[in-house]
């Protein structure tokens, strides 16, 4: 069979390999640890091509970066780990002890259900599911469900994902996906159409304006080498839903539904070796202001999207 799944045991964690036997293509995850993505493989010229840098292994379960890591049921930073919604003020656990925020959500540190596994001649997937009841953490009295379901083809590694409320209650929530894509070492082109950014203040949070790109450095709509750059800000996402990094032998796509993905966090970290690519449902601090994005499952309600990962070569 073309498509196989397999498991492999480091360091106490067991990774699970969705693999393309014709091409060594390949993606790894970690049920365990939230669904966390540790590895995409896929095809540059003539051999497949890590995409990913991932942690060490030492620092899998402490996290540092939250690398490969999804983002749920909030993303990004909530101050002073707390919010209001629907008239009540709640208070989250401080898990960014810096700036006394909450940080990234729970799911991280949550095991995933394997609810299905298939393999066949055309696709590897598998289907991870998660349930936050309300009394599971403090400061989020909700229920909620998340399914992420994983494919490899022969197009590339698909996402989807579907969020939905079991509750007779409105329930808040925001999602995201923290991967780190390897930077060439020769010069990597960023190209996206983001049309505005979210404008932060000095502690990196949003002022809650959204300023245009155009005619500024933050400007991807062309190509820009990322060689030196620091940026971490929020954008809204692409016109046609694609950021594309090039790299001198391959060019990645990373196709977000705009739908449930309307914006896009860049983050380079100090040692200039990656650059996280975010898709986000909403922009940082989303649970105390609204219109940066915040969704709200009513009862029985629920959403559904994709992330969809190609490489082709020049």
């Amino acid at each position: 069979m073309s498509f196989q799944h397999t498991t492999q045991l480091r360091d106490g964690i067991t990774y699970h390999q969705l693999i393309n036997s014709r091409t060594d293509e390949s993606i790894s995850l970690i049920p365990e640890l939230g669904g966390t993505i540790a590895s995409i493989r896929l095809q540059a010229t003539g051999a497949p091509k890590e995409w990913l840098v991932f942690d060490d292994a030492d620092k899998v379960r402490t996290n540092p970066l939250f690398r490969g890591r999804f983002l749920f049921p909030f993303n990004d930073r909530i101050p002073k780990a707390r919010y209001t919604f629907d008239g009540t003020t709640h208070q989250l656990p401080v898990n960014s002890p810096d700036d006394g925020s909450a940080i990234h959500g729970f799911l991280h540190q949550m095991p995933m259900r394997i609810a299905d596994v298939r393999t066949d001649e055309d696709a590897a997937s598998m289907r991870l599911e998660a349930r936050i009841a309300p009394t599971d953490f403090p400061g989020y009295p909700f229920a909620i469900q998340l399914a992420i379901t994983y494919v490899l083809d022969a197009k590339g590694v698909t996402l989807r994902f579907d969020i939905a409320n079991p509750s007779q209650r409105p329930v808040p929530f925001a999602l995201g996906w923290h991967p780190y894509f390897a930077l060439d070492t020769e010069a990597t082109t960023l190209m996206a159409s983001y049309e505005r950014f979210v404008e932060v203040d000095d502690a990196l949070l949003p002022t809650r304006q959204l300023l245009p790109t155009a005619q500024t450095p933050l400007d991807f709509s062309c190509g820009q080498p990322l060689e030196g750059m620091s940026v971490d800000l929020g954008f809204t996402a692409p016109a046609d839903g694609i950021t594309r990094l090039r790299h001198r032998d391959a060019q990645l796509e990373i196709h977000q539904d705009t739908a449930l993905f309307p914006y896009t966090q860049l983050y380079i970290p100090e040692d200039g070796r990656s650059i996280a690519i975010e898709p986000i449902t909403a922009a940082t601090n989303s649970f105390n202001f609204q219109e940066l994005g915040l969704r709200v499952l009513d009862a029985g309600q629920s959403v559904q999207g994709a992330v969809r990962i190609r490489c082709h070569t020049p």
